[in-house]
């Protein structure tokens, strides 16, 4: 995928995210204007998609549509997903571990009194467990578990 909408806040990790555009380190002069207009192409598609148009529905004033200019691709929605689904390793993996720290400390603190806390703290430390469990098991393709 290409356009304003792929590229990443690393100005390094753009180096060739798109290959309409060529700002590379002793670029000849000539790729200069093809890629200032390729830069301003993708800017104005971005705008585009993230405008729409608006439209009223039925006459009614108090409800608004934003329509998109252009359809949204099956490959750009898988490629969003995947990327959401990427970019959930991390936060998952840090979720686990404060869980596994956080049910250690409560049962280092337990003194009996308060079942109940002890009781959600294991079990949110489980789910959390499971749900790393069933990110990593998609994310190779293997069956979850329920």
């Amino acid at each position: 995928m290409t356009g304003v909408a792929w590229w990443s806040q690393t100005a390094a990790s753009n180096a060739t995210q798109d290959p309409t555009i060529n700002f590379a380190e002793g670029q000849s002069p000539s790729s200069v204007n093809d890629s200032a207009r390729a830069l301003m192409a993708s800017a104005a598609k971005w705008r585009d998609d993230i405008t729409g148009t608006i439209a009223t529905a039925d006459g009614m004033s108090n409800i608004v549509e934003l329509l998109p200019t252009r359809p949204i691709t099956q490959e750009e929605t898988a490629a969003l997903h995947g990327k959401a689904f990427r970019d959930l390793e991390t936060p998952i993996g840090h979720c686990v571990m404060m869980g596994k720290i956080t049910a250690q400390l409560i049962s280092e603190a337990d003194d009996g009194t308060r079942p109940e806390l002890c009781f959600a703290v294991f079990h949110l430390s489980e789910m959390l467990d499971k749900l790393e469990h069933n990110y990593r098991a998609a994310w190779h393709g293997e069956p979850t578990c329920a």
